[in-house]
């Protein structure tokens, strides 16, 4: 997007005189995205240093208490993970992130692989015996850390040299560290089916 001669120099006006890229943006009426294209190069002079890192240690200062009264909110309305629960949690990750083919689970996000295999040990008895576990990485990604960190969120403990790892193309390692795990239930075809039948009976619900 192309800003207004008159417009560019009011952005760059105000960077130069510590305003921050969210003040700017509301000042200008622009969305902050176009606003930091001609503000980042932009040096604030001495003077007015100290009023930008004034706003943005308020900016932090909020955010932090936002953060607050959102965690006290969560802790207001948490569930105890009791089975009905836990039932729902993992049937609705599953609806969205698993597969239909066979009992299978990939994700890069560990809290997310911790909670599915918290459903499946809960609410079906599946064992660390009835997991398989297998990564997938990115070139530059190291394999040994990233056998420990899955090891470490499964629960169970995975040998490089036994577990099946595919090797993806182009870089993810700056988004993705650890790469991505794969958890497969072996002979997982019923209760794959239950978890499915699950997800058509709670897909009635709202109907």
């Amino acid at each position: 997007m192309a800003l207004p001669s008159v417009t560019k120099e009011r952005v760059i006006s105000l960077r130069q005189t510590g305003h921050s890229i969210p003040e700017i943006s509301r000042l200008v009426n622009m969305p902050r995205s176009t606003v930091y294209r001609f503000a980042k190069t932009v040096v604030v002079l001495p003077q007015y240093q100290t009023r930008l890192q004034a706003r943005r240690n308020t900016s932090t200062i909020l955010s932090q208490q936002r953060w607050n009264d959102a965690k006290e909110f969560a802790s207001q309305h948490t569930l105890k993970l009791d089975t009905p629960e836990l039932m729902l949690l993992g049937v609705a990750l599953y609806w969205a992130e698993g597969t239909k083919k066979d009992l299978s689970f990939m994700n890069s996000d560990a809290e997310m692989i911790k909670l599915f295999i918290l459903f499946l040990r809960q609410c079906f008895a599946v064992t660390n015996e009835d997991l398989t576990i297998s990564l997938r990485t990115y070139p530059g990604l190291n394999l040994n850390s990233s056998v420990q960190f899955w090891s470490k969120v499964t629960g169970k403990k995975l040998d490089l040299d036994k577990i099946s790892v595919e090797h993806s193309s182009g870089s993810k390692i700056t988004k993705l560290p650890y790469g991505m795990c794969r958890v497969r239930v072996r002979k997982g075809g019923n209760t794959l089916k239950k978890i499915l039948a699950l997800k058509d009976l709670y897909a009635n619900m709202s109907s």
